[in-house]
């Protein structure tokens, strides 16, 4: 397998787009569609820009990306957005702002009293992220009843629900599209040069963020549902801005890009 984790490519003011794109199921999930992601990216530059962003952990994260043999990315979105590597780095300004009003004890306090929830591993828990696994049909009471809990506790939180079994507290400030929105600003992106590119709940943040976006074939219902919500206009068609692949993962991704930027291709 070859090793790319140390080919870091540069930052360029060429740069025509940012791709900003999940992992599991999007971009890993078929391997010879994510080599065929790998190659187009390499043919790109330095027009294109890879960011990646990921529920895992950056350790975990890292072990699929050798795994998988994955491109390294200008940037890392880790752990649901309460994470930012640049070249291993953390960003401690992302760190600060996340810092406001969060009081992670109080939060795990209260989830005691909801025998439902599964402590995920303790490396998928960070000062920024308190992580269950949750398994219940009636999931969508149990998480109606954590927020209320969370606001009459007067308490700044954000709940997070993918793949019907992971469920992330993270500050009120953090998802993958506010971290996505913090490196915006610093590469001086706009909402038209960012594609953005998901499966599940927690890629709901990246989408909300009104850039472009894909959505491939094999989402999950969570992502499904927010986009018939507020993803199509009144008639039921997709809003030109997300893209509802035919393909699946990485190949999902390619055709939502093609659309997008055409002049790549």
């Amino acid at each position: 397998m070859q090793d790319r984790s140390s080919n870091t490519m540069g930052v360029h003011t060429q740069t025509k787009c940012y791709i900003v794109t999940d992992l599991d199921n999007t971009l890993v999930g078929n391997a010879a569609a994510t080599q065929e992601f790998n190659r187009k990216i390499l043919a790109w530059q330095p027009q294109v820009g890879l960011i990646y962003a990921t529920g895992r952990s950056y350790q975990s994260a890292k072990h699929l990306q050798r795994s998988e043999d994955l491109l390294e990315p200008h940037y890392w979105i880790t752990g649901v957005g309460s994470e930012i590597y640049y070249q291993g780095d953390l960003d401690q300004s992302w760190s600060d702002h996340l810092m406001h009003q969060w009081d992670r004890s109080r939060i795990l306090a209260l989830t005691k009293d909801f025998p439902e929830f599964i402590p995920q591993p303790d490396r998928s828990q960070s000062d920024f992220k308190i992580s269950f696994f949750l398994y219940d049909n009636n999931a969508t009471e149990i998480l109606a009843r954590l927020r209320d809990r969370i606001r009459a506790e007067g308490l700044d939180a954000h709940v997070v629900y993918s793949s019907r079994e992971d469920l992330d507290i993270l500050p009120v400030r953090c998802d993958k599209g506010l971290a996505m929105r913090h490196l915006m600003t610093r590469l001086g992106l706009t909402n038209d040069n960012t594609i953005v590119c998901g499966d599940s709940g927690n890629d709901i943040g990246l989408f909300k963020q009104n850039t472009l976006g894909v959505i491939v074939n094999n989402a999950q219902a969570e992502l499904l549902d927010w986009h018939r919500e507020h993803g199509q206009d009144s008639s039921g068609n997709s809003h030109q801005r997300i893209h509802y692949a035919n393909a699946e993962c990485a190949a999902g991704m390619l055709e939502g890009i093609q659309k997008f930027q055409p002049d790549l291709f």
